[in-house]
């Protein structure tokens, strides 16, 4: 029986997950959200992804609880809002250590909408990856 439960702990976690995207993600067809949902979820231990939003519609008027939510706007907006192409943070020096993480932004930005997901060696690498947008 505790294989069962063990294996059924991905389901959950990934229900919950979907669950929490949906909920923040839900508006009409033609509207995209006004902010990225960004997450990071810890691949080995699949607790609940920390979870940050991010509102760069408004330069003059950035909002989310992204604690680095200007540096993080402005890093998407040299990006062109394509989370792909970021610009690595080169002053980094992250650890070898393979401890993987998956880095998730749903949203707009600018009107464009977002689907993003990359797995990153780590969380030192996800952040020095992608201009620290996947920091806090």
């Amino acid at each position: 029986m505790s294989g069962m439960q063990s294996s059924l702990k991905p389901l959950a976690v990934g229900a919950c997950v979907s669950a929490l995207t949906a909920a923040f993600l839900v508006t009409p067809a033609s509207a995209a959200p006004p902010t990225l949902l960004l997450s990071i979820q810890d691949e080995h231990t699949l607790v609940v992804p920390a979870f940050r939003t991010l509102g760069c519609d408004d330069p003059d008027n950035v909002t989310g609880s992204h604690p680095r939510r200007e540096q993080a706007c402005k890093a998407i907006e040299s990006a062109g809002g394509d989370l792909k192409k970021l610009e690595m943070v080169s002053d980094v020096n992250c650890p070898m250590i393979y401890d993987p993480v998956t880095a998730r932004a749903n949203g707009s930005f600018r009107g464009k909408r977002i689907d993003f997901k990359a797995v990153y060696p780590n969380a030192c690498v996800a952040a020095a990856e992608s201009s620290d947008v996947f920091r806090w």
